[in-house]
């Protein structure tokens, strides 16, 4: 999060630096706690006519230490179903997978 920030927008600006994204942040989802701090997991609106996601700038640390995003892409919750995080997105969107 940069200075002065609230949660909602650090997620409307990340999303637009990794992706190229517009969003709006509609729910938080849950949190968590993990061994660098607590995770906070939202739901986000798509805006704009923009659908594909494209790697938009690396920040500025990318070249102090490196980037972890490669690329991006869309991906169906079902195919990621049994992912630890994306599991608890669908149980709290009351979604089903078989």
């Amino acid at each position: 999060m940069e200075d002065g920030e609230t949660f909602e927008q650090a997620v409307v600006r990340e999303v637009k630096e990794e992706s190229g994204l517009d969003v709006t942040v509609r729910d938080l989802l849950f949190t968590e706690e993990y061994e660098f701090g607590k995770s906070y997991c939202y739901l986000a609106n798509l805006i704009g006519e923009k659908t594909e996601p494209t790697l938009a700038h690396l920040p500025k640390e990318a070249s102090k230490f490196g980037t972890t995003v490669l690329s991006v892409a869309w991906i169906f919750l079902k195919d990621k179903k049994d992912d630890i995080q994306v599991s608890k997105v669908i149980a709290i969107l009351g979604l089903i997978y078989d």
